[in-house]
């Protein structure tokens, strides 16, 4: 991974509910080594004290927000009171990193990663 000095890193959905369930009997599953390979590229970004973008997928619990969410591919997720929703453990922010709820799927339509400045355009996502 070619890391520059104006690259920042773009985390999306990386959330506690999707790993739950890991425990010292299944650390070699796909969601740990997901996780971990995500963690490899955080530490990188962080190491070099470059600009981490993360963002989180949120809902009202009263789902006034949900729209395709729920064509029946998925059922009731990312409720804001729920303890899943947050940040995952193993990759949590730190102070410092850009911290963006989103209401939709998309990172790019309607969430403060439109008013970031310019020089904080991605070049890499996890």
């Amino acid at each position: 991974m070619e890391i520059s000095k104006s690259s920042a890193l773009l985390v999306i959905d990386i959330q506690q509910s999707d790993f739950d369930g890991l425990n010292a009997d299944n650390f070699n599953s796909p969601a740990y080594k997901a996780i971990m390979n995500a963690r490899r590229v955080l530490d990188k970004f962080r190491f070099f004290n470059l600009p981490v973008i993360r963002i989180k997928e949120v809902h009202h619990p009263d789902m006034v927000d949900f729209g395709r969410e729920l064509d029946g591919y998925e059922g009731v997720h990312c409720i804001e009171t729920l303890p899943g929703t947050d940040y995952a453990r193993l990759t949590y922010p730190i102070e410092g990193e850009y911290l963006i709820s989103k209401r939709r799927y998309s990172s790019f339509l309607g969430t403060d990663l439109e008013i970031l400045p310019a020089g904080f355009a991605p070049t890499l996502c996890i």
